[in-house]
């Protein structure tokens, strides 16, 4: 690497030398399979001029690395391409040798004259982005990216652990997400990918963002998954940007659905999650008397079971709750708990009372300070009541009382 390059220029020469790594290496593996397949050794024994065969020994002797091996590759790649001239292998091999030779041009040429001929030829769409990458094409690699997953079952396999990669280059996220737009079929499986491979969660959020708002529908598995990054690198306004393309009327320092109306639930965490897995429990139910955050725990168990991420700036707030039906009161009830996410420091509790008939509401005043991100999380404590914890909770809120602290 050239050691005078500026800072940006460094981190897109790495990005893109894992590209070419990956690249060189898939050429390599993909043409010794190639050479491998159907003993070409044995049908040029019955036919000395068949071009497949000749075509599929030459690439097993340039895959050797060898410069020793060159000349008889050549000289079999210039027989498969005397014997059939419309043979994409043979020119495909001839331009692999000239790019072997140092000459790029002339490799260029060879393998586009290929190309015309058969699109379907993966390792010639492979040396085709090797060389765009080369040359710092990123439109032309991405077009021949393209071509090479629309055209080969085993193209997902090779190309998208270095397309993943080359996402921690910026410059690449525009033209990316313009590719994607158009949504390739094959688009989808990379983003589910990339979103937990991408050495950028930050960059791949931007990618994500621009096609969210060209209507593109990404998978909820990556958005999950991606949203998940986020949070572990503490990049909760990345995360919000996520989910505002998701859920646009949301408001980053509201609670989302405080009243539980909504039959949607995006799976994100700035909209409620439920903990359905263990003994205790929270779920959204809908009665005769209209919508509940239901929750309940057998006797002796407990824990966290409902949550919901918030992004509240510095501020005093009042938390507000209205509980529909509560078992158990004193030290042992269930409550409210906000607290920092970044150090799990808590910011207010608010135990949840006892309700016999009417509903009955509850509040507690709280201050945020140095905390970018919080959890406001349902918290049920164990109890050796018979009847353990069950109750349901109409609606909470969180209300701003003034700013800056």
């Amino acid at each position: 690497m050239p050691t005078n390059l500026p800072a940006v220029a460094r981190a897109r020469y790495f990005a893109w030398a894992i590209v070419l790594g990956t690249l060189c290496y898939a050429i390599f593996r993909v043409g010794i399979g190639a050479a491998m397949i159907g003993s070409p050794d044995a049908k040029l024994r019955i036919a000395p001029d068949n071009a497949a065969a000749l075509v599929a020994v030459s690439t097993r002797e340039l895959n050797t690395l060898q410069r020793g091996r060159l000349s008889q590759a050549s000289v079999l790649a210039r027989q498969a391409y005397a014997r059939e001239p419309i043979s994409s292998g043979a020119l495909r091999q001839l331009g692999a040798i000239s790019s072997f030779k140092g000459d790029p041009e002339k490799a260029r040429a060879l393998v586009q004259q290929s190309e015309r001929l058969s699109k379907r030829d993966f390792t010639a769409q492979l040396i085709l982005i090797e060389d765009a990458v080369n040359r710092g094409d990123v439109t032309v690699a991405l077009r021949h990216y393209d071509i090479a997953l629309r055209t080969s079952k085993r193209a997902s396999a090779v190309l998208f652990e270095p397309l993943s990669s080359a996402t921690n280059d910026d410059a690449l996220i525009t033209p990316l997400a313009q590719l994607l737009a158009k949504r390739p079929p094959w688009a989808n499986f990379y983003l589910l990918q990339a979103a937990s491979t991408s050495p950028s969660p930050r960059n791949m959020a931007n990618l994500i963002i621009t096609l969210q708002k060209t209507g593109f529908p990404v998978a909820p598995l990556a958005l999950e998954s991606l949203t998940g990054r986020l949070l572990q690198t503490q990049d909760y306004q990345s995360a919000w940007a996520v989910f505002s393309t998701v859920d646009q009327a949301a408001v980053r320092d509201k609670l989302r659905d405080p009243g539980f109306k909504n039959e949607r639930r995006i799976g994100l965490p700035f909209d409620w999650s439920f903990d359905v897995s263990g003994s205790a429990s929270a779920e959204v139910v809908v009665d005769a008397k209209g919508n509940h955050m239901a929750f309940n725990a057998p006797v002796g168990t407990g824990g966290l079971v409902a949550r919901q991420m918030t992004l509240l700036p510095p501020g005093n707030y009042k938390l507000s709750t209205i509980v529909a039906e509560n078992n158990v009161g004193n030290d042992n009830a269930p409550m409210w708990r906000l607290r920092c996410a970044d150090n799990s420091s808590v910011l207010a509790v608010l135990p949840l009372p006892i309700i016999n008939t009417a509903a009955r509401r509850a509040q507690v005043n709280f201050t945020v300070k140095g905390c970018e991100a919080q959890w406001l999380e349902l918290i049920l404590t164990a109890t050796d009541d018979p009847q353990g914890v069950v109750g349901a909770i109409d609606h909470v809120a969180i209300s701003r009382i003034s700013k800056g602290v």
